[in-house]
């Protein structure tokens, strides 16, 4: 049975205010806020952080009790009164993710990036994008995975040199 159809079945029993199943049904979809991500002074909400943050600001007015807010939410209750604290306490910029804005630790770094791609177009330009990780592991010194070699190329608009296959037809 879809997931759907199970937080229907169990939030028709909870006796829950109208607005609260509206927004559990609609949290996972983005159809709250129209799929849309707003800014507010320079913050970014997504549209999952952007109905937490509606929903906190009903436990504050007094509408919602936390019990039905983190059932709304998927968490704990532990977890609604820390998402309330950290709320009170920075105002909607802790509902944003933390990673936010940050380059993943295992990003490769720009310029092998750029080395890699000028090497596909110059001393590897008949190579085919798979075959290029081991030649940069060998004679470069560059040890990527086959896919991320690929990846730069593919990414910067470089074609992938193809051989004319002949037909057995053609061959004569």
């Amino acid at each position: 049975m879809p997931l759907s159809i199970i937080a229907r079945q169990l939030f028709s029993t909870l006796d829950l205010p109208p607005l609260l199943l509206y927004l559990q049904s609609n949290i996972k979809t983005g159809a709250v806020f129209g799929g849309q991500v707003k800014s507010m002074k320079g913050l970014t909400l997504t549209t999952k952080a952007q109905t937490k943050l509606q929903i906190l600001n009903g436990v504050l007015e007094g509408r919602w009790s936390m019990r039905e807010t983190t059932e709304v939410l998927g968490v704990s209750e532990r977890q609604g009164w820390r998402l309330l604290a950290a709320y009170r306490k920075e105002g909607a910029a802790a509902l944003a993710h933390g990673n936010r804005c940050r380059v993943p630790w295992n990003a490769t770094p720009a310029e092998m990036t750029q080395q890699v791609i000028a090497l596909s177009q110059g001393r590897y330009k008949e190579i085919n994008h798979t075959h290029p990780a081991e030649l940069l592991a060998q004679r470069e010194g560059i040890m990527l995975s086959r896919s991320t070699v690929r990846r730069f190329p593919v990414g910067a608009g470089v074609p992938s040199p193809r051989r004319l296959v002949r037909c057995r037809r053609d061959s004569t």
